[in-house]
């Protein structure tokens, strides 16, 4: 502000003028000075009026610039707050999942264990019944050629007896020679019957162990059966629990990726907030450095 010259000097140094709005009569330079100073005071004092009215909208900017602020702090407090205690939970979340995961994989290869166990048993009853079915079917073999040379024979002594029949017949004109082939017909008959009585009663024990070994390998083949149906029960549990673990893993995958776009959204509203801030802390350094 530009400072008026003293009155006094003016009143020693050149009469000011008389103004048409002014009296006739000559003022005097003290009432001069007085007006002037007077002037001069209401100037002083409301220049400071409004530096005063311009300190208290400086001081409201302040107040609301410092209460935004506060709140962004607050906000960013609470988010930074609100971040930790989900990632504490994710975190359990995934040290829970993990345990989780652990213990199942430990199942997992203790059935895995298990099931090469049990496939390396079944494997080996197999070949035991395998083997002891090519030695079965050896023993059945060997029967059935000893049956097939036995029927052979009866049927070689079945033609003797046929042949000495036809010998007898042919022989009847000498009746002591016939009584006497007779004689020695029936006797050998007799011992074709006796041989082939012995060789029926072997037979019909042969037949006999035979049937002992089908049903007994009937029931290994039912015992078979049913480990193998068993087996197959055992498969199929192991098969639905991985997939449930499958099941398990996708859902905490969905989770996770869910968090994930909560904590972006979270983190995208807190760098608007702070843009919003940065810009009205340039507009209030632009209207602060304009009233300079």
């Amino acid at each position: 502000m530009q400072l008026q010259r003293n009155p006094v000097i003016q009143l020693y140094t050149k009469n000011k003028p008389v103004s048409s709005n002014q009296s006739i009569y000559k003022i005097s330079p003290l009432s001069t000075f007085a007006s002037e100073q007077l002037q001069f005071n209401s100037n002083v004092t409301k220049a400071i009026h409004d530096n005063q009215r311009h300190a208290q909208h400086i001081s409201s900017i302040l107040s609301e610039q410092s209460y935004a602020l506060s709140k962004v702090n607050e906000t960013q407090a609470e988010h930074t707050l609100l971040t930790a205690n989900k990632w504490k939970h994710i975190e359990e979340q995934w040290q829970d999942t993990r345990n989780k995961l652990q213990d199942q994989d430990l199942l997992l290869d203790k059935l895995l264990t298990k099931l090469q166990l049990s496939t390396t048993l079944q494997n080996e009853y197999k070949n035991s019944i395998i083997q002891e079915l090519s030695r079965y079917d050896e023993k059945v073999t060997n029967l059935s050629k000893r049956q097939h040379t036995s029927f052979q024979s009866l049927e070689e002594k079945i033609m003797e007896i046929e042949n000495a029949q036809k010998t007898l017949t042919t022989k009847n004109c000498d009746q002591d020679t016939t009584q006497q082939a007779i004689i020695d017909q029936l006797t050998h008959q007799d011992i074709a019957f006796a041989e082939l009585t012995r060789s029926i009663t072997k037979h019909v024990v042969d037949s006999e162990t035979i049937t002992e070994k089908l049903l007994e390998q009937k029931q290994l083949n039912e015992e078979l059966q049913a480990k193998l149906l068993l087996q197959e029960m055992f498969h199929q549990t192991i098969l639905e629990k991985m997939e449930k673990q499958d099941a398990l893993l996708h859902k905490l995958s969905r989770q996770i990726d869910h968090i994930k776009s909560v904590i972006f959204e979270r983190f995208s509203f807190i760098v608007d907030k702070i843009d919003i801030f940065k810009q009205k802390n340039n507009t209030f350094t632009k209207e602060k450095e304009g009233v300079k």
